[in-house]
């Protein structure tokens, strides 16, 4: 069955250990029948906990007509359920004079929206925001508080990139004549974990807008070396969500950057640092990823925007 996406407005009306589902009327080709509308809990935004007699609005992603009735299969995490959540919202998107040109996201927890305008009158992240907040506050809303970046779109990948890390500051972006399919942003020391973001999200978010793989990198500094460990003391408290006395320890034991914890075994960090067994392994896995994903080791390193 063709269909064009569309949002329904659904009922919890009961549970299954996979999904959740509302049977509503509705149209579907042209008969009025009970229409099964299942939100699988894998396409349900995971810090959401949902009741019987909550409303939710959710993606249509597929129409089955199915000899016992129609289902109809939802979504919640779908990059263009945010797409279509700024389409209702923001008349402009609706009328055709602002464009969406990407959208990535972690649901529940951040996205990044790319927008351009084909009117030079209308400033499209204005017209996505609203004023004072008024357009993109509902959304949010309906996203559990999802932080939503809305990013100027630009044909230069150098601007464009420079928009997806906001709100760091970079210093430069470069695009190496040997990796084609890089862009290099370089950051001073502090503005680097600002432009990883907490586990590296506000770079892999960015990466998967701008269809670049995009590496960051620190600037040479010649802070005195207390500065430094100060700096590196908020940046792993930052970035690993975790208590500035634990993130001392770590740079107490020489720790400064992701590369010097990666850089040592496992086991090695855990006797050096003196943390508990848990949360040393917790740092040392999410570094680890942190150091696969801005290195270009991760599998997806040139991934274009979400579908």
């Amino acid at each position: 069955l063709a269909y064009a996406p569309e949002i329904a407005s659904v009922m919890l009306q009961r549970q299954q250990a996979s999904a959740i589902i509302d049977a509503r009327k509705m149209i579907v080709d042209g008969a009025v029948g009970m229409v099964e509308m299942v939100l699988p809990n894998h396409e349900n935004i995971a810090r959401q906990n949902l009741q019987v007699g909550d409303t939710v609005r959710a993606l249509i992603t597929h129409v089955d007509s199915a000899m016992k009735g129609p289902s109809v299969r939802l979504s919640r995490k779908s990059p263009k359920f945010l797409e279509a959540l700024f389409r209702l919202e923001v008349s402009e998107i609706a009328e055709g004079v602002v464009e969406i040109m990407g959208v990535s996201r972690d649901p529940g927890h951040r996205a990044k929206v790319a927008v351009r305008s084909l009117n030079e009158n209308v400033d499209p992240v204005g017209a996505c925001v609203g004023q004072r907040g008024s357009r993109v506050r509902p959304i949010v809303q309906e996203l559990c508080g999802e932080r939503i970046d809305i990013v100027r779109w630009n044909e230069d990948p150098r601007l464009y990139v420079k928009e997806a890390l906001a709100p760091a500051q970079l210093e430069s972006v470069e695009i190496p004549e040997d990796r084609p399919n890089v862009i290099i942003a370089t950051v001073s020391p502090e503005e680097y974990s600002k432009a990883l973001g907490v586990k590296g999200m506000n770079v892999r978010l960015a990466t998967k807008l701008c269809g670049w793989h995009v590496e960051v990198r620190r600037s040479l500094t010649t802070a005195s070396f207390e500065d430094r460990k100060a700096e590196a003391i908020r940046n792993l408290a930052e970035m690993f969500s975790i208590t500035t006395r634990q993130a001392t320890q770590i740079v107490n034991a020489g720790y400064l950057t992701i590369d010097d914890i990666v850089g040592d075994e496992e086991a090695g960090f855990i006797a050096a640092t003196g943390l508990d067994e848990v949360a040393a392994k917790g740092v040392y896995a999410a570094a680890r990823a942190v150091s696969d994903m801005v290195s270009g080791s991760a599998d997806d390193d040139s991934a274009g925007v979400e579908e």
